[in-house]
């Protein structure tokens, strides 16, 4: 039986376009992405996800048959995805962000907790789960206060930008080293 290839773009500064069998994906709708990480577990190795979280609809049936890293980075304060979770009655709604992580935390099996010495932790509340099934990981970095927006990049907003440079967090540097350590 001839595997499926799943064709994906890296997005630092373009460096390659590939085919190859077990892939990490980062894509802008992390809906999707925790979607595929369900569906096709044998395709995809681990995902980071920015202002995202996992549907309540999805994770009953999610039950992927290999472990899969995860990073996600969320605000605190994001009025668009709810750190706290929206109603599950509400038609798309989405799970808490201690839901999601502690979905993916035990799926991966993973066994100790550590906080990253990287960030401040005034600024970014970090839970990093390891010891997990496969070497897979789990990471969890909570921007304090932080709102719908991608940590370390650029807006029209200067007050964001003010935000965003005394954060010391650069979503895409960050998701490329995270990417870098399982490939």
């Amino acid at each position: 039986m001839q595997q499926t290839k799943l064709p994906v773009k890296f997005t630092r500064k373009n460096i390659c376009s590939q085919m190859i069998d077990k892939c990490y994906i980062k894509l802008k709708k992390i809906i999707l992405t925790q979607a595929l990480a369900c569906k096709l577990p044998d395709k995809i190795a681990g995902f980071a996800s920015v202002a995202g979280s996992l549907p309540v609809r999805l994770k009953p049936s999610c039950q992927p048959e290999t472990p899969i890293s995860m990073l996600t980075i969320n605000g605190t304060n994001d009025r668009d995805v709810l750190y706290e979770g929206d109603d599950r009655t509400q038609r798309g709604a989405l799970v808490s962000i201690s839901d999601m992580v502690e979905f993916w935390r035990s799926h991966d099996r993973c066994t100790l907790s550590n906080a990253s010495p990287n960030f401040s932790k005034d600024k970014v509340k970090t839970a990093i789960y390891t010891g997990c099934t496969g070497n897979s990981e789990v990471w969890q970095l909570a921007v304090v206060n932080g709102g719908h927006f991608w940590p370390g990049g650029s807006s029209t907003d200067e007050s964001l930008n003010k935000f965003n440079a005394k954060l010391g967090l650069n979503a895409s540097e960050t998701i490329w080293d995270f990417f870098q350590r399982h490939s």
